[in-house]
């Protein structure tokens, strides 16, 4: 993972290669870097969520036969050259991130109602973020980088983000096995958990199938952010 030195005034981040390559081709003002997928061992995984109820709660559905282990991923992990790009660039600036395996370890979110299960959607950011330690090392980040006249934004293909529907009874699947958020839409779930994160709800940006832009985040950044792009 190489962040450019060009004074570009924004940058994306992603793991998936066909979305860095589909932004630089329309989007040429945006530095577009690749986090890639590198594989984290899932017993190291859980080390960090010690007593996490949500991922108990996981390992459970796991053995249950409910769900299957997912991959993980180390995610972003660029936050001092990023600081350091912030902080050499004048003026107002643009970083947009992808959700999974970007900020998060994992794919996906599971949109259940954690107080079912005895958990927050703190204890599922946590999850997500792999645990406490990263989640504060995001966050630092992130006051810095709002020091340094960054909005941050996240740019996230998942269909969660894009639903607009109640989330009645439907795991991350689809399936009617575990209790949902019958008042609640996707989209406001999605707000909600990355809530603990400091990221304002309309600064989340969902580009997925469900949406009108069918996973193009080029197109997106392209329509909302034209001076960048």
């Amino acid at each position: 993972m190489v962040l450019r030195s060009s004074p570009h005034e924004s940058c994306f981040f992603d793991d998936d290669w066909s979305n860095i390559q589909s932004v630089r081709e329309n989007c040429k003002k945006i530095n577009a870097v690749c986090v890639g997928i590198t594989e984290v061992d899932w017993a190291t995984w859980l080390t960090g969520l010690t007593g996490n109820p949500f991922a108990e709660f996981i390992t459970r559905l796991q053995k249950d036969g409910i769900l299957s282990r997912e991959v993980i991923s180390t995610g972003f992990t660029q936050y001092d050259r990023l600081i350091a790009w912030a902080e050499n660039i004048p003026g107002k600036k643009c970083v947009f991130f992808d959700w999974d395996y970007t900020l998060s370890m994992a794919s996906g979110v599971l949109s259940v109602n954690p107080q079912e299960y005895g958990c927050t959607f703190q204890d599922m950011l946590y999850y997500y973020v792999g645990g406490e330690e990263r989640f504060n090392r995001l966050t630092a980040m992130f006051t810095r980088l709002r020091q340094l006249d960054v909005d941050l934004y996240i740019l996230t293909n998942n269909p969660v983000c894009g639903c607009k529907y109640p989330l009645i009874n439907l795991d991350a699947y689809g399936e009617p096995r575990l209790r949902g958020l019958p008042k609640m839409t996707g989209a406001d779930f999605f707000g909600q958990l990355l809530q603990g994160l400091g990221i304002p709800a309309d600064h989340l940006l969902a580009s997925g199938r469900n949406t009108k832009y069918n996973q193009n985040k080029a197109r997106l950044l392209k329509e909302k952010f034209k001076l960048f792009c």
